[in-house]
């Protein structure tokens, strides 16, 4: 399989675009440019984004990966493509592989919070809690109205038994909306 970066010499000299920037295409389009990237963001999503969807419920991986790789060379902050490839590398056990994937969307993009709360909350996924912690403490800094930041630097508190800290971050994440899903008990 090749790198993100071999990819990403192999796409450039195609004719489809990389490094396009995902919250810029996808809002309302006004240009004609605008109007191409919207567009072809809708194309990768529908013919590669959702596509590895239908391949991570049939178990096969590989082509997940495969085809959320190229959604993520054309779009390399694609929100719901980094949560996928997260979940599709731990099914895999290759825990490690979005790991250049963010970097590269934070170095095009470092200006999201979003893109720095998901990496902070796939860092605390797979354990490297302090990284998390700096990640999701960076994005509540460029977003204080970012609930899930908070919600997340909660958890990744918890796990490293800092729970004055994660009582906090819970407090903040509540008072901004969020609702915690009460968990169901049998009578």
């Amino acid at each position: 399989m090749l790198s993100v970066v071999g990819l990403c010499a192999a796409s450039t000299a195609s004719a489809t675009p990389v490094d396009s920037d995902y919250f810029y295409a996808s809002t309302v389009p006004e240009q004609e440019d605008e109007l191409q990237l919207h567009a072809l963001l809708l194309n990768v999503d529908a013919n590669h984004t959702d596509k590895a969807v239908i391949f991570i419920a049939q178990g096969n991986l590989n082509n997940a990966i495969a085809e959320l790789d190229y959604t993520l060379v054309r779009f390399p902050n694609h929100p719901r493509a980094l949560t996928l490839l997260g979940s599709v590398a731990k099914l895999a056990h290759r825990p490690t592989l979005p790991i250049a994937y963010y970097e590269r969307a934070l170095s095009l993009y470092p200006q999201y919070a979003l893109t720095h709360a998901q990496y902070g909350e796939y860092l605390s996924q797979i354990g490297r809690v302090d990284e998390a912690i700096a990640q999701l403490k960076t994005a509540i800094e460029m977003d204080r109205t970012l609930v899930v930041a908070y919600v997340w630097l909660s958890e990744a508190y918890s796990k490293t038994g800092r729970r004055e800290l994660a009582q906090q971050a819970a407090e903040q994440a509540r008072q901004l909306g969020y609702q915690p899903r009460r968990k169901v008990t049998s009578p």
